[in-house]
């Protein structure tokens, strides 16, 4: 099952997948682009897009209580999670739950006809760490390459990144 999906209506007016996104946090790269695979599969491979991004954790993540352990904790507020730095680590009552964010790459792949095989389309993109001459690269997605027939008026066929940004 996909992270996300973006569906229009086909010339049949029924919805179709025309854009994914897979995350693989836990998962290795090798797993994440079996899933990415099961999904052009599943979907009509010939009129998608799949974005895959790839979360590094370092330490991987292992539960900080053991089971034998009772604790009766309130329920946490985002105020109550400390971090660190920006990408982690983040603890929570004096236990470290997420580990540093070490790695995020974003690739997109699309249905070859030619080839009748799954090619990654451009180069991979490494969200972090920034390069030095870029303050945060963020993926380009471009409205205007992955619907059929997007609108005239559209303003910019580019997402906005800075509506999702965390404050």
């Amino acid at each position: 099952m996909p992270d996300l999906t973006i569906s229009e209506k086909n010339p049949q007016g029924t919805m179709q997948v025309i854009w994914v996104l897979e995350v693989g946090f836990s998962e290795t790269y090798k797993e994440l682009k079996k899933d990415m695979e099961l999904i052009f599969k599943a979907e009509g491979r010939e009129n998608i897009q799949c974005a895959l991004v790839k979360i590094t954790e370092t330490p991987k993540y292992r539960c900080p209580i053991s089971h034998e352990e009772e604790i009766d904790w309130k329920h946490p507020t985002p105020k109550d999670f400390h971090s660190q730095a920006e990408y982690g680590p983040i603890s929570y009552e004096d236990r470290q739950w997420v580990g540093t964010i070490s790695n995020i790459f974003w690739e997109t792949w699309k249905f070859d006809d030619k080839t009748n095989k799954i090619r990654q389309i451009g180069k991979r993109m490494v969200i972090h760490p920034a390069s030095p001459t870029s303050k945060k690269p963020l993926p380009l997605i471009r409205f205007d390459q992955i619907l059929s027939n997007p609108p005239a008026n559209i303003s910019s066929p580019l997402l906005d990144w800075d509506i999702f940004e965390v404050r």
